[in-house]
């Protein structure tokens, strides 16, 4: 999609809607957009769709360097 985007800027429009999904198709999506980032972690996401278990979101948190302690409470409060 991105390259797309960026190959064709000019003649291309890309309208992202977030729909989040519910929580009992995936217990883990509100976790997905935490603390301010959302697009980073969003990309990681979709590149990662088969890698989506509690550890490897703590992995792709630690990665983008949030606050870790309020991460691991944010998923323990979760489950």
């Amino acid at each position: 999609m991105q390259h797309l985007v960026d190959t064709h800027r000019d003649r291309l429009r890309f309208i992202f809607r977030h729909l989040p999904l519910v929580e009992m198709i995936h217990p883990n999506v509100e976790l997905a957009a935490a603390q301010g980032q959302f697009w980073p972690m969003h990309h990681l996401l979709f590149a990662q769709t088969h890698h989506l278990t509690p550890a490897a979101l703590v992995g792709y948190a630690r990665f983008l360097g949030l606050d870790m302690n309020r991460f691991n409470a944010e998923m323990i409060d979760h489950m």
